[in-house]
């Protein structure tokens, strides 16, 4: 009786030793799924950081051209205005007495 009995705990060690070996498998795949995903996040988050780096330097350039075209055509503009000026100082300087 006293062997049965020994024979009995021996089986329900090996049975939670086995279910134990069990859990601990389980867990270290879920780990690797786990840290998986966190490098994928990662990687993605990663890409997100470099394409909005990508479309901020876009932006600047684009922007510090459009402000060069606009400098561009503003002394362009201001030049028009000083030859009509420059016209109308030398029509009153041929014409003072009208």
């Amino acid at each position: 009786m006293n062997k049965h009995k020994h024979n009995i705990f021996e089986s329900i060690g090996k049975a939670v030793g086995d279910f134990s070996m069990g859990q601990r498998e389980a867990i270290r795949q879920e780990n690797n799924k786990t840290n998986q995903l966190a490098i994928w996040i990662s990687i993605i988050a990663v890409v997100v950081s470099v394409a909005s780096i990508l479309i901020s330097l876009y932006a600047f350039v684009s922007n510090n051209n459009s402000d060069k075209q606009w400098q561009q055509s503003q002394i362009k503009l201001l030049q028009e205005i000083n030859n009509k000026l420059s016209q109308v100082t030398n029509m009153k300087e041929i014409k003072p007495n009208d």
